[in-house]
Protein backbone atom coordinates (compact mmCIF):
# COMPACT_ATOMS: atom_id res chain seq x y z
CA UNK A 1 0.00 0.00 0.00
CA UNK A 2 1.95 3.43 -0.95
CA UNK A 3 1.58 5.90 1.68
CA UNK A 4 2.72 9.22 -0.36
CA UNK A 5 1.81 9.77 -3.76
CA UNK A 6 4.78 9.03 -6.08
CA UNK A 7 7.48 11.36 -7.34
CA UNK A 8 9.06 11.51 -10.81
CA UNK A 9 12.85 13.69 -10.63
CA UNK A 10 14.24 12.77 -14.10
CA UNK A 11 13.87 9.35 -15.26
CA UNK A 12 13.86 8.02 -11.68
CA UNK A 13 10.71 6.96 -9.18
CA UNK A 14 10.47 7.36 -5.99
CA UNK A 15 7.97 6.09 -3.89
CA UNK A 16 6.62 5.05 -0.49
CA UNK A 17 5.30 1.80 0.97
CA UNK A 18 3.91 -0.58 3.48
CA UNK A 19 3.87 -4.24 3.14
CA UNK A 20 1.34 -6.25 3.80
CA UNK A 21 1.96 -7.39 7.14
CA UNK A 22 5.31 -5.23 7.39
CA UNK A 23 6.50 -3.55 10.23
CA UNK A 24 7.75 -1.13 8.59
CA UNK A 25 7.99 1.28 5.52
CA UNK A 26 10.03 0.92 2.72
CA UNK A 27 11.27 3.45 0.33
CA UNK A 28 12.12 2.67 -2.79
CA UNK A 29 13.62 4.20 -5.97
CA UNK A 30 12.31 2.35 -9.44
CA UNK A 31 13.81 3.48 -13.00
CA UNK A 32 10.97 5.22 -15.15
CA UNK A 33 12.26 3.15 -17.98
CA UNK A 34 12.13 -0.44 -17.03
CA UNK A 35 11.02 -0.45 -13.49
CA UNK A 36 13.46 -1.95 -11.95
CA UNK A 37 14.15 -1.35 -8.56
CA UNK A 38 17.61 0.84 -8.61
CA UNK A 39 17.33 0.79 -4.30
CA UNK A 40 15.09 0.18 -1.33
CA UNK A 41 15.27 0.46 2.65
CA UNK A 42 13.11 -0.02 5.66
CA UNK A 43 12.28 2.97 7.60
CA UNK A 44 10.74 3.56 11.00
CA UNK A 45 10.59 -0.03 12.35
CA UNK A 46 9.55 -0.20 16.23
CA UNK A 47 11.64 -1.77 18.44
CA UNK A 48 10.17 -5.13 19.78
CA UNK A 49 12.49 -5.69 22.80
CA UNK A 50 15.42 -3.48 24.40
CA UNK A 51 17.37 -5.44 26.73
CA UNK A 52 20.36 -3.41 28.87
CA UNK A 53 23.31 -4.99 29.82
CA UNK A 54 25.41 -2.60 32.05
CA UNK A 55 28.34 -5.18 32.80
CA UNK A 56 29.28 -4.54 29.18
CA UNK A 57 27.77 -1.21 28.34
CA UNK A 58 25.72 -2.59 25.58
CA UNK A 59 22.40 -2.18 24.11
CA UNK A 60 20.66 -4.29 22.77
CA UNK A 61 17.44 -3.42 20.41
CA UNK A 62 15.07 -6.04 18.50
CA UNK A 63 13.32 -4.63 15.32
CA UNK A 64 9.91 -5.78 14.82
CA UNK A 65 11.67 -6.60 11.58
CA UNK A 66 13.74 -9.21 13.43
CA UNK A 67 17.11 -7.32 13.58
CA UNK A 68 19.60 -6.92 16.21
CA UNK A 69 21.09 -2.97 16.46
CA UNK A 70 23.98 -2.81 19.13
CA UNK A 71 24.95 0.14 20.51
CA UNK A 72 27.89 0.78 22.70
CA UNK A 73 28.41 3.92 24.65
CA UNK A 74 30.35 4.92 21.15
CA UNK A 75 27.06 4.18 19.38
CA UNK A 76 25.32 6.96 22.21
CA UNK A 77 27.58 9.59 21.36
CA UNK A 78 27.79 9.66 17.83
CA UNK A 79 24.07 9.70 18.09
CA UNK A 80 22.68 7.15 15.14
CA UNK A 81 23.17 3.47 14.06
CA UNK A 82 21.89 2.45 10.80
CA UNK A 83 22.87 -0.72 9.91
CA UNK A 84 21.70 -4.19 11.72
CA UNK A 85 24.50 -5.90 13.60
CA UNK A 86 22.13 -9.44 12.81
CA UNK A 87 18.93 -10.01 10.99
CA UNK A 88 17.10 -13.27 11.79
CA UNK A 89 17.49 -15.28 8.28
CA UNK A 90 13.77 -15.62 6.65
CA UNK A 91 12.28 -13.56 9.40
CA UNK A 92 13.72 -10.80 8.15
CA UNK A 93 11.82 -7.91 6.21
CA UNK A 94 9.12 -10.46 6.62
CA UNK A 95 5.85 -10.93 9.33
CA UNK A 96 6.22 -8.55 12.61
CA UNK A 97 7.94 -10.63 15.39
CA UNK A 98 6.14 -8.95 17.73
CA UNK A 99 4.97 -11.46 20.47
CA UNK A 100 7.64 -11.72 23.34
CA UNK A 101 8.47 -14.65 25.55
CA UNK A 102 10.89 -14.14 28.07
CA UNK A 103 12.75 -17.79 28.75
CA UNK A 104 15.67 -19.06 30.75
CA UNK A 105 19.70 -17.82 30.73
CA UNK A 106 19.12 -14.62 29.42
CA UNK A 107 17.21 -15.46 26.09
CA UNK A 108 14.21 -14.64 24.56
CA UNK A 109 12.11 -15.79 22.02
CA UNK A 110 10.29 -13.31 19.59
CA UNK A 111 7.13 -15.03 17.90
CA UNK A 112 4.66 -13.48 14.88
CA UNK A 113 0.88 -13.88 14.63
CA UNK A 114 1.39 -14.20 11.17
CA UNK A 115 4.05 -16.64 11.39
CA UNK A 116 3.76 -19.38 13.33
CA UNK A 117 5.85 -22.08 11.72
CA UNK A 118 9.46 -19.98 12.77
CA UNK A 119 10.52 -18.08 16.22
CA UNK A 120 13.01 -16.18 16.58
CA UNK A 121 15.73 -16.77 19.40
CA UNK A 122 17.56 -13.94 20.92
CA UNK A 123 20.60 -15.11 23.24
CA UNK A 124 22.47 -11.42 24.92
CA UNK A 125 25.09 -13.88 25.59
CA UNK A 126 25.92 -15.54 22.53
CA UNK A 127 30.02 -15.15 20.89
CA UNK A 128 28.70 -13.35 17.73
CA UNK A 129 25.77 -11.03 16.62
CA UNK A 130 24.75 -13.88 14.21
CA UNK A 131 24.97 -16.37 16.73
CA UNK A 132 22.61 -14.00 19.14
CA UNK A 133 19.86 -13.74 16.96
CA UNK A 134 18.04 -16.99 15.05
CA UNK A 135 15.73 -17.61 12.77
CA UNK A 136 14.64 -21.41 14.38
CA UNK A 137 12.01 -23.31 12.54
CA UNK A 138 9.59 -25.11 14.65
CA UNK A 139 10.37 -28.68 12.83
CA UNK A 140 8.73 -30.99 15.14
CA UNK A 141 5.27 -29.83 14.22
CA UNK A 142 6.25 -30.97 10.84
CA UNK A 143 2.73 -30.20 8.59
CA UNK A 144 0.37 -28.85 11.07
CA UNK A 145 0.04 -25.55 12.07
CA UNK A 146 1.33 -23.75 15.30
CA UNK A 147 -2.41 -22.65 16.74
CA UNK A 148 -1.27 -20.11 19.52
CA UNK A 149 1.84 -18.10 20.59
CA UNK A 150 4.36 -20.45 21.81
CA UNK A 151 4.83 -19.36 25.96
CA UNK A 152 7.80 -20.81 27.39
CA UNK A 153 7.90 -22.95 30.27
CA UNK A 154 9.02 -26.26 31.87
CA UNK A 155 12.02 -25.69 29.70
CA UNK A 156 10.88 -25.07 26.42
CA UNK A 157 8.10 -23.94 24.44
CA UNK A 158 5.08 -24.86 24.89
CA UNK A 159 3.32 -24.73 21.10
CA UNK A 160 0.01 -25.99 20.68
CA UNK A 161 -0.99 -27.42 16.97
CA UNK A 162 -3.73 -27.49 15.07
CA UNK A 163 -4.07 -31.51 14.78
CA UNK A 164 -4.59 -31.19 18.48
CA UNK A 165 -1.44 -31.70 19.74
CA UNK A 166 0.52 -29.94 22.45
CA UNK A 167 4.24 -29.92 21.52
CA UNK A 168 7.20 -29.10 23.86
CA UNK A 169 9.86 -27.68 21.92
CA UNK A 170 14.10 -27.18 22.43
CA UNK A 171 13.73 -23.51 21.55
CA UNK A 172 17.47 -24.24 20.06
CA UNK A 173 16.52 -26.57 17.81
CA UNK A 174 12.70 -26.62 17.19
CA UNK A 175 13.01 -30.43 17.99
CA UNK A 176 10.57 -31.83 20.48
CA UNK A 177 12.28 -32.32 24.31
CA UNK A 178 9.45 -34.99 25.03
CA UNK A 179 6.83 -36.54 23.97
CA UNK A 180 3.86 -34.44 22.78
CA UNK A 181 0.00 -34.34 24.52
CA UNK A 182 -2.69 -35.68 22.47
CA UNK A 183 -6.16 -34.95 23.45
CA UNK A 184 -8.48 -37.07 21.67
CA UNK A 185 -9.65 -35.57 18.82
CA UNK A 186 -12.28 -36.20 16.04
CA UNK A 187 -10.26 -37.71 12.56
CA UNK A 188 -9.36 -35.01 10.42
CA UNK A 189 -10.73 -32.11 12.46
CA UNK A 190 -8.73 -28.76 12.89
CA UNK A 191 -8.63 -26.94 16.50
CA UNK A 192 -7.90 -23.52 17.95
CA UNK A 193 -6.08 -22.93 21.00
CA UNK A 194 -5.05 -20.31 23.28
CA UNK A 195 -1.47 -19.44 24.51
CA UNK A 196 -0.92 -21.51 27.57
CA UNK A 197 -0.58 -20.24 31.15
CA UNK A 198 1.90 -21.94 33.01
CA UNK A 199 1.20 -22.70 36.57
CA UNK A 200 2.59 -24.89 39.92
CA UNK A 201 4.84 -23.68 42.52
CA UNK A 202 7.83 -25.82 40.44
CA UNK A 203 6.52 -24.09 37.34
CA UNK A 204 6.16 -27.71 36.06
CA UNK A 205 2.64 -27.59 34.76
CA UNK A 206 0.34 -25.42 32.19
CA UNK A 207 -3.03 -24.64 31.56
CA UNK A 208 -4.53 -24.68 28.05
CA UNK A 209 -7.81 -23.85 26.61
CA UNK A 210 -9.34 -25.19 22.78
CA UNK A 211 -12.25 -24.43 21.33
CA UNK A 212 -14.17 -26.99 21.45
CA UNK A 213 -14.19 -25.21 25.01
CA UNK A 214 -11.67 -27.79 26.69
CA UNK A 215 -10.51 -26.85 29.52
CA UNK A 216 -6.95 -28.66 30.34
CA UNK A 217 -4.30 -29.15 32.96
CA UNK A 218 -0.76 -30.94 31.36
CA UNK A 219 2.58 -32.11 33.00
CA UNK A 220 5.12 -34.20 32.56
CA UNK A 221 4.99 -38.04 33.40
CA UNK A 222 7.42 -40.44 33.00
CA UNK A 223 6.35 -43.89 32.30
CA UNK A 224 6.71 -45.60 29.66
CA UNK A 225 8.88 -42.67 28.65
CA UNK A 226 8.67 -38.90 29.55
CA UNK A 227 5.85 -37.30 28.04
CA UNK A 228 3.33 -34.92 28.32
CA UNK A 229 0.32 -35.85 30.26
CA UNK A 230 -3.48 -34.39 30.92
CA UNK A 231 -3.72 -34.19 34.76
CA UNK A 232 -6.78 -32.55 34.93
CA UNK A 233 -9.91 -31.72 32.81
CA UNK A 234 -12.81 -29.75 32.51
CA UNK A 235 -15.62 -28.71 29.91
CA UNK A 236 -16.73 -25.24 29.93
CA UNK A 237 -19.74 -23.78 28.82
CA UNK A 238 -18.47 -20.49 27.30
CA UNK A 239 -15.65 -19.88 24.83
CA UNK A 240 -12.33 -18.26 26.51
CA UNK A 241 -11.37 -15.93 23.27
CA UNK A 242 -7.95 -14.69 25.16
CA UNK A 243 -4.64 -15.93 26.42
CA UNK A 244 -4.48 -17.64 29.67
CA UNK A 245 -2.46 -16.03 32.31
CA UNK A 246 -1.71 -17.37 36.22
CA UNK A 247 -0.51 -15.36 39.20
CA UNK A 248 -0.26 -18.18 42.40
CA UNK A 249 -3.18 -20.46 42.48
CA UNK A 250 -5.52 -18.55 39.90
CA UNK A 251 -5.90 -18.86 35.99
CA UNK A 252 -7.25 -16.11 34.41
CA UNK A 253 -9.36 -15.77 30.80
CA UNK A 254 -11.32 -13.73 29.02
CA UNK A 255 -15.07 -14.47 27.26
CA UNK A 256 -16.75 -11.86 25.24
CA UNK A 257 -20.79 -11.21 25.39
CA UNK A 258 -22.93 -9.05 22.98
CA UNK A 259 -21.14 -5.41 23.94
CA UNK A 260 -18.65 -6.14 26.47
CA UNK A 261 -16.26 -8.81 27.75
CA UNK A 262 -15.78 -10.65 31.35
CA UNK A 263 -12.89 -11.79 33.27
CA UNK A 264 -13.34 -15.56 34.40
CA UNK A 265 -11.12 -17.52 36.74
CA UNK A 266 -10.35 -21.00 37.88
CA UNK A 267 -8.64 -22.83 39.86
CA UNK A 268 -4.82 -23.99 38.37
CA UNK A 269 -5.07 -27.39 40.36
CA UNK A 270 -8.64 -28.34 39.67
CA UNK A 271 -9.51 -26.43 37.10
CA UNK A 272 -13.09 -25.13 38.99
CA UNK A 273 -14.51 -22.09 37.83
CA UNK A 274 -14.34 -19.54 39.73
CA UNK A 275 -15.65 -15.77 40.15
CA UNK A 276 -15.97 -13.29 37.18
CA UNK A 277 -15.70 -9.85 36.57
CA UNK A 278 -17.70 -8.22 33.57
CA UNK A 279 -15.39 -4.94 32.32
CA UNK A 280 -17.27 -2.09 30.52
CA UNK A 281 -16.37 -2.41 26.56
CA UNK A 282 -13.65 -4.54 25.01
CA UNK A 283 -10.32 -6.28 26.34
CA UNK A 284 -7.72 -4.94 24.11
CA UNK A 285 -4.54 -6.40 25.91
CA UNK A 286 -3.72 -9.00 28.19
CA UNK A 287 -4.58 -11.00 30.10
CA UNK A 288 -0.78 -11.06 31.12
CA UNK A 289 1.14 -11.81 34.09
CA UNK A 290 3.49 -9.28 35.92
CA UNK A 291 4.93 -10.20 38.93
CA UNK A 292 2.19 -11.07 41.44
CA UNK A 293 -0.53 -9.59 38.87
CA UNK A 294 -2.30 -10.49 35.73
CA UNK A 295 -3.00 -7.45 33.82
CA UNK A 296 -6.10 -6.47 31.45
CA UNK A 297 -6.93 -3.25 30.06
CA UNK A 298 -9.96 -1.99 28.26
CA UNK A 299 -11.12 -0.04 25.12
CA UNK A 300 -12.59 2.16 27.64
CA UNK A 301 -9.23 3.06 28.48
CA UNK A 302 -8.97 1.19 32.00
CA UNK A 303 -6.10 -0.96 33.37
CA UNK A 304 -7.30 -3.72 35.45
CA UNK A 305 -5.45 -5.80 37.74
CA UNK A 306 -5.91 -9.16 39.70
CA UNK A 307 -3.77 -11.44 41.81
CA UNK A 308 -4.07 -14.87 43.44
CA UNK A 309 -6.68 -16.19 45.05
CA UNK A 310 -9.51 -14.95 42.56
CA UNK A 311 -9.63 -11.24 43.77
CA UNK A 312 -9.38 -8.36 41.84
CA UNK A 313 -7.35 -5.80 43.24
CA UNK A 314 -7.47 -2.56 41.45
CA UNK A 315 -8.91 -0.55 38.31
CA UNK A 316 -6.41 2.11 37.38
CA UNK A 317 -7.80 4.62 34.19
CA UNK A 318 -5.05 4.68 31.58
CA UNK A 319 -5.45 8.34 31.07
CA UNK A 320 -3.15 8.69 28.43
CA UNK A 321 -4.44 6.41 26.24
CA UNK A 322 -3.57 2.87 24.76
CA UNK A 323 -0.27 1.09 26.08
CA UNK A 324 2.69 -0.27 24.60
CA UNK A 325 4.73 -3.08 25.55
CA UNK A 326 4.88 -4.28 28.90
CA UNK A 327 4.64 -2.69 32.56
CA UNK A 328 7.67 -2.02 34.13
CA UNK A 329 8.22 -3.58 37.76
CA UNK A 330 10.32 -0.98 40.09
CA UNK A 331 10.55 -1.02 43.78
CA UNK A 332 6.80 -2.33 44.43
CA UNK A 333 5.15 0.41 41.92
CA UNK A 334 4.63 -0.19 37.65
CA UNK A 335 5.95 1.93 34.76
CA UNK A 336 3.82 2.17 31.73
CA UNK A 337 4.19 3.67 28.72
CA UNK A 338 1.76 4.99 26.33
CA UNK A 339 1.38 5.07 22.52
CA UNK A 340 0.77 9.32 22.78
CA UNK A 341 4.21 9.74 24.29
CA UNK A 342 3.13 9.70 28.34
CA UNK A 343 5.53 7.25 30.98
CA UNK A 344 3.74 7.21 34.28
CA UNK A 345 4.21 5.34 37.66
CA UNK A 346 1.72 3.43 39.34
CA UNK A 347 1.39 1.90 42.90
CA UNK A 348 0.59 -1.96 42.34
CA UNK A 349 -0.97 -1.91 45.64
CA UNK A 350 -3.78 0.14 44.49
CA UNK A 351 -3.05 1.66 41.20
CA UNK A 352 -2.82 5.29 41.85
CA UNK A 353 -1.14 7.33 40.50
CA UNK A 354 2.33 8.62 41.34
CA UNK A 355 4.02 10.26 38.93
CA UNK A 356 4.74 11.13 35.03
CA UNK A 357 6.82 12.11 32.23
CA UNK A 358 6.15 13.47 28.86
CA UNK A 359 8.69 12.55 26.33
CA UNK A 360 6.92 14.04 23.32
CA UNK A 361 6.25 12.05 20.44
CA UNK A 362 4.63 8.67 19.90
CA UNK A 363 6.44 4.98 21.91
CA UNK A 364 6.61 2.04 20.39
CA UNK A 365 7.57 -0.22 23.30
CA UNK A 366 7.50 -0.31 26.97
CA UNK A 367 10.24 1.34 29.50
CA UNK A 368 13.46 -0.24 30.40
CA UNK A 369 15.99 0.51 33.17
CA UNK A 370 19.21 2.19 32.11
CA UNK A 371 22.09 3.53 33.44
CA UNK A 372 22.23 1.57 36.53
CA UNK A 373 18.56 2.57 37.56
CA UNK A 374 18.78 6.39 36.70
CA UNK A 375 17.60 6.69 33.55
CA UNK A 376 15.03 4.85 31.58
CA UNK A 377 15.16 3.44 27.90
CA UNK A 378 12.11 4.11 25.90
CA UNK A 379 11.61 3.10 22.13
CA UNK A 380 9.51 5.42 19.79
CA UNK A 381 6.90 4.42 17.36
CA UNK A 382 9.35 5.14 14.86
CA UNK A 383 12.37 2.58 16.30
CA UNK A 384 14.40 5.86 17.97
CA UNK A 385 15.81 4.93 21.16
CA UNK A 386 15.15 7.49 24.22
CA UNK A 387 16.59 8.20 27.06
CA UNK A 388 14.83 10.07 29.78
CA UNK A 389 15.26 9.91 33.70
CA UNK A 390 14.16 8.03 35.79
CA UNK A 391 10.59 7.96 37.47
CA UNK A 392 10.78 8.08 41.50
CA UNK A 393 7.70 7.49 43.39
CA UNK A 394 7.02 11.16 45.63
Amino acid sequence: MFVAPPQVIGDTVYHLRRRRDSPAYTAAAIAGEDGKVLWEVDLAVPAALLTVDMERKQVHSISAQAELFELTPEVFQAGVVDQAAAAAGSAARGKPFTEVQAMDQGRWALASARERAHVVVYDPNAATPDARLRDVLLKAAGTAQVAATPVFGLGGLIAPLDNGQVLLLDPATGDNKLLPFQPTVEAGSKLAWQRAAVVGTEQREFVIADNRRKLFRVGVKDQPEPHLAELAQVQLEVDIVSPLAAVGDTVYGVIRGANSDTVLSFGATDLAAGKEWPVEGRIVWGPETVNDLVLVATDRQTLLAFEAGQKQRWTSPLSYGPLVGRPLPVSGNLLLASLSGTVWMISSQDGKELTKAEVGEPLGAGPVAFANGSRLLVSAADGTLLVIRALAAP
